[in-house]
């Protein structure tokens, strides 16, 4: 009896960890579709928005937007996972005329800071964004 509940209680601890990574995946995936509609909107309206995200490794749970003429932010926050940015740079700027991302970036998804990667968001300088994730 014991040893079956030591059994449950160590898969809802591996359970919850896989639903954590799954969970991740699905905000990270949203986070992707969000920046491409971002993306296909800029050129539509030929209006130029920044990216904020923390630099230098700093983990972050949240991207910035800020659009221009008129002055409007909008922001994605995402709750199963962290993001960190290698680079000193915290602000990239997207120029809808020649579509392109400066400086492009490259997001680690982090379980927290002493996990390896679970997968990386890849904003590219000409292009649109794409996640790469390294299975589970």
């Amino acid at each position: 009896m014991i040893l079956s509940a030591l059994l449950g209680s160590l898969f809802l601890c591996l359970h919850s960890e896989v639903w954590r990574i799954r969970c991740a995946k699905d905000e990270c995936l949203r986070l992707t579709q969000w920046l491409t509609v971002r993306y296909e909107r800029a050129i539509i309206e030929s209006r130029h928005f920044s990216l904020t995200v923390a630099g230098g490794g700093i983990l972050t749970s949240q991207i910035s937007l800020t659009w221009y003429n008129p002055l409007v932010s909008e922001s994605f926050v995402i709750e199963s996972c962290f993001l960190a940015r290698l680079g000193n740079y915290s602000l990239a700027r997207y120029n809808p005329l020649y579509r392109t991302l400066s400086p492009g970036m490259t997001l680690s998804i982090l379980k927290d800071s002493k996990s390896m990667p679970w997968g990386k968001l890849v904003l590219p300088v000409k292009g649109t964004p794409r996640l790469e994730w390294f299975g589970r």
